[in-house]
């Protein structure tokens, strides 16, 4: 097994487990890597992707063949499988809003239980790989 990581505080040598951990590393759990977009040309809406029990979202949007434009990818979302989805509005870091030629990774915080991707293609080839988790 994984031994808890030494920290050193003042005087005292901690080791890092759920007794003194202020961040709740246990909590931050990460879901399974779902790939609604792989190596296409054009853009769309994915299924939806099962977030319950998770709080954020990882979208990793690889572009390739040299775009002039390129594209961007967001999600939209539901608190119930089937149900009116929306964009999200909300927390995040990186969250693109217009076309890029460079590949990236984005931090969606704040989601409901169901996401779809939604993306937007001018040119080039895209790859999207999304991954749910608790931050």
């Amino acid at each position: 097994p994984d031994q808890p990581l030494p920290v050193l505080q003042a005087d005292r040598l901690y080791y890092l487990t759920a007794d003194h951990d202020s961040i709740a590393i246990g909590a931050m759990a990460k879901g399974d890597l779902s790939i609604p977009f792989d190596s296409v040309t054009r853009g769309g809406i994915s299924r939806e992707i099962l977030c319950a029990g998770f709080n954020a979202l990882l979208l990793h949007h690889v572009i390739t063949r040299t775009p002039a434009t390129g594209g961007y990818a967001t999600i939209t979302m539901s608190p119930k499988s089937g149900g009116t989805f929306v964009a999200h509005h909300g927390d995040g870091q990186n969250i693109q809003t217009a076309a890029v030629t460079a590949s990236y990774i984005s931090l969606f915080r704040g989601i409901l239980d169901y996401v779809k991707v939604v993306l937007n293609v001018t040119d080039g080839t895209h790859t999207v790989i999304v991954q749910p988790l608790n931050i």
